[in-house]
């Protein structure tokens, strides 16, 4: 097939008369991951006899490489379209860690897997980052697109994707030993819901803790709420009602610094002081959970260090990419730490017995 006129022609009529993908031709073109050898050599020598032209923005990457990496972010939004603090903190640092080491970080809301795919190929990602919370037919999609990714806090059945989660079982658990070795039998959990990996992994290890220390586990103690309700102002009004009752817990896990604050709130409206009547145990570590009377108590997962490691894992699969070697599959298991502030109070009390003589 030749070009009689020899007028150039564009990615999307190359791709129409091969009758592929715009964005397999793409990939083809720039040699990118997700296209096998037959099909690359056939979209190259088409647009050799076609005489395909570049348009300019590719024309200026390919004379300025840069590494570009989309971060989609699908964060729980609020009715009144506030984003959770420590969301929004996470997209700040990732900004700075990919400043440091050179690259373009694109921020884009997720709409849809279409509008996703376009932006993938306008913004002419390299690799992308997801943040948030998706439909696994998401990861799917930019699979069979070719694009390689990180996932933040979910799992993935695709060898090109790399999961980097927050153990949030292992938190929910921890926070537990934690207030039963202060004396406390009567705890309850916040979380958000628990179709998300963060809320499941968290309900998971609160309850096997509790099994643990042989402490009754009251579904009426356990709040886990619906996305349009997992924010601060949802917390408060969840657990007004509770707070308000005699027969209440003594201490609380929280998934988030977030809902502490709603916590908090419902706790000083229904007369509770922290901690003399309300321990808590949140999580995030914001910089508010220093400065809120009393302190909180929080599971820190070191934002910076978190930053650090996705876009350095970005670097490395797209080098993989443009090797032509495949990523392997993993899933990287981050621990937070406990860090003990003034929002728990230990029930237990000093033996006033004399002191063994030996």
């Amino acid at each position: 097939m030749t070009n009689n006129d020899h007028q150039p022609i564009g990615i999307k009529e190359l791709a129409l008369n091969l009758g592929l993908s715009t964005g397999t031709v793409s990939r083809s073109l720039n040699n990118r991951y997700g296209v096998n050898q037959e099909t690359r050599a056939k979209v190259l020598e088409e647009a050799r006899l076609r005489g395909y032209v570049p348009n300019a923005s590719a024309r200026r990457l390919k004379e300025h490489p840069v590494l570009n990496v989309g971060l989609f972010f699908a964060p729980f939004i609020t009715s009144n379209h506030k984003i959770n603090p420590a969301a929004l903190h996470r997209v700040k640092e990732f900004h700075n860690e990919a400043a440091e080491a050179g690259m373009a970080l694109q921020v884009v809301f997720y709409n849809n897997d279409q509008h996703l795919l376009a932006q993938v190929e306008e913004q002419h990602m390299n690799c992308a980052i997801f943040y948030g919370h998706f439909d696994p037919a998401t990861f799917r999609a930019v699979h069979d697109f070719g694009l390689p990714v990180m996932i933040l806090d979910a799992h993935s059945e695709f060898p090109d994707q790399i999961s980097v989660i927050s153990d949030t079982c292992y938190t929910g658990s921890a926070a537990v030993q934690y207030l039963a070795a202060l004396g406390h039998e009567r705890i309850g959990l916040l979380c958000g819901p628990t179709a998300d990996l963060h809320g499941e992994s968290y309900l998971r290890g609160f309850r096997q803790a509790m099994d643990e220390f042989g402490l009754a586990c009251r579904e009426d103690w356990i709040f886990s709420l619906p996305i349009p309700a997992a924010n601060k102002d949802g917390a408060r009004t969840a657990l007004t009602t509770l707070f308000k009752q005699e027969d209440r817990p003594t201490a609380l896990v929280s998934a988030s610094d977030w809902l502490t604050l709603g916590a908090r709130q419902a706790a000083k409206e229904s007369g509770l002081r922290l901690p003399e009547d309300l321990s808590i145990v949140s999580y995030d570590n914001l910089p508010i959970a220093s400065e809120v009377e009393p302190a909180l108590t929080t599971f820190d997962i070191d934002i910076p260090r978190l930053a650090r490691l996705v876009i350095r894992l970005a670097g490395q699969i797209i080098r993989r990419q443009d090797s032509g070697t495949n990523a392997p599959r993993r899933e990287i298991l981050l621990r937070p730490n406990l860090i003990k502030r003034q929002s728990c109070r230990c029930l237990r009390q000093l033996s006033t017995a004399p002191p063994l003589i030996s």
